[in-house]
């Protein structure tokens, strides 16, 4: 069923969940949660109270008793599971999709996260069939406010705040619940609120901070108010994206680095993980700090496992999602914004003289692109970029020395996510649009070839052979052929015979000559294969495509025409024919065919 992700249950109400539906996904989830307590929390969507309710009917006619803790952000289900012990959670939520949304996050005993392959997948298996048959004895359900304890336990991030005019905006989402009496208890922070009625229908924006689009009112806010911070949450209050004092948004993964270093003045060579598609700056910063970087895939269930086997005081995400050693393992968008807020105090300087030094690579964010197989799209990208440093952990990355890229398949969609970064603006340009082109691109060119007798023929159609390598991110392959003597017969004609030392003599002499053939800049840009070999010329080419795998082969052609032409066909014209790949014939300038 498609509502069973990788990471939660989400559909669209009511035509892929409904009351009926959340009732038995509840019955199936206290069939596989251990124990016997159950807490059960819900946002502020439309559909959030019903689904809750339902989902609860069917915790219950399992045989587990719920504590239903009603409206909450994500983590303050965790939070309850983990400070009062129960047995398992269930948020009611939809996080950042739109508001025909909605869905279930689970959390097990101890506030582990249950993702698809550690119990989803049961659940759905579950549903599937049927449902869990109902327990002999129902449970009940109690309610329990657990605000004043979560506040309680937020406040331990927050160190010397104030002075400060703070600007969030809470899209109309949960952190209109959470901020208030958070920041009641914070005298020394001025908060200028936009959208904190709770309205699951986000009239305003989407409560998604990561699209740009939904960042404008807080950016106009934080300059026409002058705050020193701009804060943006998601519906469900898990995630929290940042705004520096001139209205510029702050990549999340930086904001990881700067929370690091708070961290690490108290935790000093504590393990910091971040996701694989994290700057460069991220793991410099940690490092640099006296922290062990430590990479990880992406998603929550992920990061939360890393977080515990490294025991982790800080883990974070290029989605915004933060993760403290102090909050259970756990994310939370209120606790990373306290840590921010501490940092900013501490070090008595506006966001963007902190974050500036770190912005010393140039990324792309993460670029989604419908791709029908995308694994066939990824062992394309892992052969033509073979050279670098590969690292299978989540899709594919690879790492050169001045740039670097990951590319993911989504678990739900035909999409693949890319992520580039280089040391300059502008080869980070150049690598994204290669690969997008590449990535987007049905037909696909790993390898090309050139071929070369080094004549000015030849020289004209190489740019062609250049052009096309770079464009399509493929390998680039230099051919010569030395000529040998050439048999034909049926017309009983042969060529002189040569002997070895000629032979090696002139292998030494094309070996040189092939090294000036491509550029120094084009051999730094892409990756080049240098070939001399014997025989007949269309032979060998086609010999050497066939072997290599090459994909595409470049030559020149100069319209020879006379008896040997009539006789044997210009090499171009036979490569044409044999060849098991296209090929690009180039005509040189100054024999442009003529009409009869």
């Amino acid at each position: 069923m498609g509502i069973f992700k990788a990471y939660d249950i989400r559909g669209v109400v009511p035509e892929e969940l409904n009351e009926a539906l959340a009732e038995k996904i509840g019955a199936a989830a206290g069939s596989f949660f251990e124990g016997r307590t159950i807490v059960v929390g819900h946002d502020m969507r439309v559909s959030g109270e019903a689904m809750s309710d339902a989902l609860i009917r069917g915790l219950t006619r399992s045989g587990k008793d719920v504590v239903d803790i009603g409206l909450a952000t994500t983590p303050m289900v965790p939070f309850a599971v983990a400070k009062y012990g129960y047995d398992g959670g269930i948020m009611v939520t939809a996080s950042h999709n739109p508001k025909q949304y909605n869905g279930f996050k689970l959390t097990a005993r101890g506030a582990e996260p249950v993702a698809y392959d550690t119990g989803i997948d049961r659940i759905e298996k579950m549903v599937g069939e049927g449902g869990a048959v109902p327990a002999a004895t129902a449970g009940c359900v109690s309610r329990r406010d657990v605000l004043s304890d979560y506040l309680d336990h937020l406040m331990q991030a927050a160190k010397g705040i104030g002075g400060l005019k703070v600007a969030i905006d809470a899209g109309n989402g949960m952190a209109g619940y959470l901020i208030p009496p958070l920041f009641e208890r914070i005298p020394g922070v001025e908060s200028v609120p936009l959208f904190f009625e709770l309205d699951g229908t986000f009239p305003n924006h989407e409560a998604n901070p990561l699209k740009a689009e939904n960042l404008v009112d807080l950016q106009k806010k934080v300059v026409e108010v002058k705050a020193d911070l701009g804060i943006a949450f998601d519906a469900d209050g898990d995630r929290v994206a940042f705004v520096d004092e001139a209205g510029w948004a702050v990549p999340c993964d930086l904001v990881t680095a700067l929370i690091a270093r708070e961290i690490l003045r108290e935790s000093h060579g504590a393990t910091i993980i971040h996701d694989l598609r994290s700057s460069w700056a991220v793991r410099e910063e940690i490092a640099a700090c006296g922290g062990v970087p430590v990479v990880t895939r992406v998603g929550h269930s992920f990061i939360k496992r890393a977080m515990r086997d490294h025991d982790a005081a800080l883990g974070g995400e290029l989605s915004g999602h933060y993760y403290f050693r102090e909050n259970f393992y756990c994310d939370s968008g209120a606790f990373a914004l306290l840590k921010v807020l501490s940092l900013l105090c501490r070090e008595g300087k506006p966001m963007s003289h902190l974050i500036g030094p770190l912005q010393r690579y140039a990324g792309s964010g993460e670029i989604n692109s419908t791709v029908a197989d995308k694994d066939a799209k990824i062992e394309e990208l892992a052969q033509t970029y073979s050279a670098g440093k590969v690292l299978r952990l989540d899709g594919l990355s690879v790492e050169f020395e001045d740039w670097w890229f990951n590319v993911r398949p989504s678990n739900t969609e035909p999409l693949l996510r890319l992520v580039v970064e280089a040391k300059s603006r502008e080869h980070m340009e150049i690598r994204r649009d290669t690969l997008l082109r590449q990535i987007r691109r049905g037909f696909a060119v790993r390898k090309v070839l050139f071929t070369t007798d080094f004549s000015p023929y030849a020289e004209q159609a190489m740019p062609h052979a250049v052009s096309l390598a770079r464009e399509h991110g493929a390998e680039l392959h230099v051919l010569h052929v030395i000529p040998t003597p050439e048999l034909t017969v049926q017309f009983d004609v042969a060529g002189p015979a040569f002997d070895a030392s000629l032979l090696a003599e002139l292998e030494r002499g094309a070996q040189e000559q092939m090294a000036r053939v491509v550029p120094g800049e084009t051999r730094k840009e892409l990756t080049v294969a240098f070939a001399v070999r014997r025989g007949v010329a269309f032979v060998e080419i086609v010999r050497y495509a066939r072997e290599e795998g090459i994909d595409l082969i470049v030559l020149a052609t100069h319209g020879r025409t006379g008896l040997r032409h009539a006789l044997f066909g210009s090499v171009a014209e036979k490569v044409v024919r044999k060849a098991p790949c296209p090929v690009l014939s180039v005509r040189p300038k100054g024999h442009d065919f003529a009409m009869p």
